[in-house]
């Protein structure tokens, strides 16, 4: 295997180098440098020259993008066959004005530069790939409605043929065959990630994968003869390549790389596999045992999840303990809900049509949750998703913040920001909003009830002195006690009470320089006698924590340290007979 990411000075960092697309000869690359610019580079692997495709006004990264204050940048870049030119969707975005996005080719010199679309409202297109004889592109097209498809754009003319539609998901890594003949691309179907073949002639899909792991990323063998991609069946991610012929698996896909991971891939003409390899930085559902009397942890982080590495969050559990709830991503967005067995540890997955879940909660009565997020219609909403249907009844639309359901499962709390905070609680049968006066004195949406409902745990923020303050308070906020404070850069959030009321814990930010361990996970007690930091280890920036029904458990998200994303190239991983210069 070799490394390009430092062959005659490329860089490999995360923050100036993401993706780094190697051309189909091997001769050179392509990135988007996260520098002052954000320009698309091209760097000649021999001589080192580095060729400026674009001219992006300066930033200053990150706060361009936290400010909402200009920026530019490039994203989905193609090569071209021949190695002579790229393609990528350029995106401009200018003082909280709706982003520009604009498809666009340029040569690999610097030379010639061409615009093929700006993009309107009714239909965007993202290159995902470039045609054989080099006439056409392999786009993502994505409609008014926030739908998708794939399509083939035409570079002469700019026509557009949609060939599958996606509805409301995406597709992973389309790619033409060599023979230009048929297309292999992956999606989620009800809740499972799968590769597929189209063929152009007959526009005839065909199922290449069929488990109930992850399996994605798919790429072709020079001579057309494989299909390899990523899978998860053993748990850790490996590429497998599976033999096709006229479009048809001939047999069952085999390992040819164990312990690969999932990395961003594309074939070399001569039969190398160029991919980013991100050396850590991933992350996933862990829990800790929490000692009841002090709060303090009780041994190490137990990770939970057992597929799908690095793609998990938002963990919840069942109200009777037995099973917990968490959002996956797959095919590009967080779109799959899973449930998995506390005492057996299996796992059901489902493709809820919610596009991208942000929050769940858990009805009382354990047979339903409520997905809080983008809905199929692009509107942000929530509603109710069945168990046992499978069904998904949306309850309302509209930009709020979710709070979770009452005791007795019949309200659902939400709260609207305004010139005022707005609380309120809709009906689960009726779908009926009415007002509420919890906190009505209080500009908080970032609260959480007790258990019993009879006190409050919230976030005051005073934006004069940028000062944040934990409080604990009775639900008509006539007893206060001040648990935590912050003063920013530090930040405090998501407060979580313990099933049993006496402890709560809560997100802490340091807003230190390095962003090394930034983040921290704190439980302080309800009567402010004590608190404590949670020990992670190496695993960093703890959040979204979530109690276990008996207070035994906290489930939350943890990092691994973060590292480079180095390019790679993987030679002779096909037998030889299988690899053919072309």
């Amino acid at each position: 295997m070799r490394q390009l990411s430092n062959h005659s000075g490329f860089c490999s960092t995360v923050r100036e180098v993401r993706l780094a697309v190697l051309a189909p000869d091997e001769s050179k690359v392509a990135y988007t440098d996260w520098g002052d610019y954000s320009d698309l580079v091209v760097r000649d692997l021999h001589s080192g020259q580095i060729t400026r495709l674009t001219k992006a006004r300066k930033k200053n990264w990150p706060e361009a993008i936290e400010q909402r204050t200009m920026y530019e940048y490039a994203a989905n870049i193609v090569w071209s066959p021949d190695s002579q030119s790229v393609a990528f969707t350029w995106i401009s975005f200018t003082n909280n004005a709706k982003p520009r996005t604009y498809l666009q080719i340029a040569s690999a010199d610097g030379g010639q530069f061409k615009t093929l679309k700006d993009f309107s409202e009714e239909m965007s297109f993202a290159p995902m790939d470039w045609s054989p004889d080099g006439k056409s592109l392999l786009c993502e097209l994505t409609k008014g409605d926030n739908s998708n498809a794939i399509g083939i754009l035409s570079i002469e003319s700019g026509e557009v043929r949609q060939l599958v539609s996606l509805e409301w998901n995406h597709a992973g890594g389309p790619r033409f065959s060599p023979d230009g003949k048929y297309i292999a691309y992956d999606r989620v179907i009800d809740g499972n990630r799968d590769v597929y073949l189209l063929a152009l002639d007959s526009m005839q899909i065909t199922r290449l994968t069929d488990a109930p792991t992850d399996e994605g990323g798919p790429v072709w063998s020079p001579d057309g003869k494989h299909v390899l991609f990523n899978s998860n069946r053993r748990g850790p991610w490996d590429l497998l390549a599976i033999e096709v012929h006229d479009g048809k698996p001939v047999d069952a896909a085999t390992v040819v790389r164990p312990d690969f991971g999932d990395y961003s891939k594309r074939m070399t003409r001569s039969g190398n596999l160029a991919f980013n390899a991100a050396t850590g930085g991933g992350r996933d559902i862990y829990s800790f045992k929490v000692n009841s009397a002090n709060g303090e942890m009780i041994g190490p982080a137990k990770l939970l999840t057992k597929v799908s590495f690095g793609r998990n969050s938002h963990p919840l559990w069942s109200p009777d303990g037995k099973r917990f709830a968490y959002i996956r991503e797959s095919g590009g967005t967080r779109g799959v809900l899973c449930i998995q067995s506390v005492e057996k540890g299996q796992e059901e997955a489902f493709n809820t049509t919610v596009r991208t879940i942000n929050a769940i909660f858990w009805v009382p009565d354990g047979q339903s949750l409520a997905l809080d997020g983008y809905l199929k219609n692009a509107q942000y909403g929530i509603g109710i998703f069945s168990l046992e249907t499978h069904e998904f009844k949306p309850l309302i639309n509209g930009l709020f913040y979710s709070h979770g359901f009452t005791r007795d499962g019949s309200e659902f709390l939400i709260s609207k920001a305004g010139e005022k905070i707005e609380q309120s609680a809709i009906n689960i049968a009726t779908g009926k909003e009415r007002k509420i006066n919890l906190l009505e004195n209080v500009d908080s949406v970032d609260y959480h009830l007790s258990k019993d409902e009879t006190r409050i745990a919230y976030i005051e923020k005073d934006p004069k002195k940028k000062e944040r303050t934990l409080i604990v308070a009775d639900v008509h906020l006539k007893e206060k006690k001040i648990l935590a404070h912050a003063i920013e850069p530090a930040s405090i959030s998501s407060p979580r009470w313990s099933p049993d009321g006496t402890k709560i814990s809560y997100s802490y930010l340091t807003g230190g320089e390095s962003h090394e361990n930034d983040l921290q996970m704190r439980i302080a007690a309800a009567d402010g006698s004590r608190e404590t930091t949670l020990n992670s280890g190496k695993l960093q920036n703890p959040w979204g924590a979530e109690w276990s029904p008996d207070g035994a458990r906290l489930a939350l998200i943890l990092n691994e340290p973060r590292s480079a994303t180095d390019l790679k190239l993987l030679r002779e991983f096909l037998p030889k007979k299988q690899v053919v210069t072309r």
